[in-house]
């Protein structure tokens, strides 16, 4: 279980991550049609697309981790991203940040 943490605080890991649980909720929201059912402001838990939200959110889910792999080591250092502009920065006390 300590493997398990230590390696899922590995900073491509964590952006990764982040990036897939993002895309997985944009994907989810554009595919369940959530905004076009609250159209009469009202949105009913039987009108969602659920089946279809759960498709395109997991694909967007798969292409955004297979996208992060193919960033890794390209990047910014210790990131999914493929360009330099985004670098990761370790969060500690003494530069303000929480850790």
């Amino acid at each position: 279980m300590e493997t398990l943490k230590r390696w899922l605080r590995h900073p491509f890991i964590a952006d990764a991550l982040e990036r897939a649980g993002k895309s997985f909720a944009q994907g989810w929201a554009v595919g369940s049609a959530i905004f076009t059912v609250a159209a009469d402001g009202v949105i009913r838990l039987t009108d969602i697309a659920w089946v279809e939200g759960l498709n395109v959110g997991g694909g967007m889910l798969v292409a955004s981790i297979v996208t992060s792999l193919l960033s890794y080591k390209r990047g910014g250092s210790g990131t999914a991203s493929l360009v330099k502009a985004v670098e990761y920065r370790e969060i500690t006390e003494s530069n303000g940040d929480i850790q």
